[in-house]
């Protein structure tokens, strides 16, 4: 059985590939700072330790979930956010490309400004903000090390967390509004909500098929965030009432986002039969995995 290294198994993305791991791989996970049973403590900045550890796993495949999630953070921090996202990518990439393993890199919708009606895997990237130009470096990076990987860029990703790991937009928006909170969405801005179950399926799947480069995963609708508030309004029975239309100017954001990126998903279906599902369905199942005592 091959071996499975997860950085960041305890956000949201490397929670779910850590936990659909251990159904196909011998599987190991890492945490940063958020001590978790069952997870290896790692700084990927620390290159000496990041080496150790590889030395000590000798992974088949490592997925790279680690980083800076918060737009703003890595705006106002840039010297964390470059050695957390970047110097840290590098390490894992220099250790993977040592010990040959195959190297999965999760980027996001933030390489692009949104300017264009929809994204291909070949479109050149062109962020607006910080955090979305450190994924652009790891990606620019990968060629130079000439390593086997998928990048995966995605969008919008939610699914089942707890109250200590990162929630996606849907939880956000349950938790506030069940404690009588109102909460303002953008009409202008939008989303393409993933079902993170799904990004990692897929990511499994191309895995498994040798397959390699760039690859968008996401879900099939591109919606307003304010008409996502709604939709998990009506999945959840919750008073939508409490959800306020506004610009996205008016939430008066520090940082830039690109505020429409589609993806075309059309490489993804020549490998994938299943692709991730739409809105609708995606909040179905999430409310399906979910107990009272998670939101509420």
């Amino acid at each position: 059985m091959d071996r499975l290294l997860v950085i960041g198994a305890t956000g949201l993305i490397g929670a779910k590939a850590f936990e659909l791991g251990l159904q196909k791989y011998e599987t190991y996970g890492t945490y940063a700072k958020n001590k978790k049973e069952g997870l290896l403590q790692l700084d990927v900045v620390d290159r000496r330790a990041v080496f150790g550890l590889f030395g000590k796993i000798r992974p088949d495949v490592v997925f790279d979930a680690h980083g800076i999630n918060s737009v703003e953070r890595a705006e106002s921090h840039k010297d964390d956010a470059w050695a957390i996202d970047f110097e840290g990518s590098r390490n894992l990439m220099d250790a993977s490309r040592q010990s040959g393993a195959k190297y999965i890199f999760i980027s996001s919708d933030l390489v692009f400004s949104g300017t264009k009606a929809v994204y291909t895997e070949r479109d050149r990237p062109d962020p607006v903000n910080y955090l979305g130009r450190t994924k652009w470096a790891v990606e620019t990076m990968m060629d130079i090390f000439d390593i086997d990987h998928i990048i995966a860029r995605t969008s919008g990703t939610y699914g089942r967390m707890s109250r200590t790991g990162k929630k996606g937009f849907p939880q956000f928006i349950i938790e506030n509004l069940h404690k009588g909170v109102k909460v303002k969405a953008a009409t202008d801005q939008y989303a393409t909500p993933t079902l993170v179950d799904d990004l990692v399926r897929s990511v499994f799947v191309l895995i498994s098929a040798n397959a390699k480069g760039i690859f968008n995963i996401a879900g099939k609708d591109c919606i307003s965030k304010y008409d996502f508030a709604k939709a998990v309004c009506r999945e959840f029975e919750l008073d939508d009432g409490l959800i306020e239309p506004c610009g996205f100017s008016d939430l008066q954001q520090l940082v830039r986002r690109p505020l429409r990126v589609k993806f075309s998903t059309g490489k993804l279906g020549k490998y994938v039969t299943e692709k991730p599902v739409g809105m609708k369905k995606g909040l179905r199942i999430l409310h399906g995995m979910l107990s009272s005592s998670e939101y509420f």
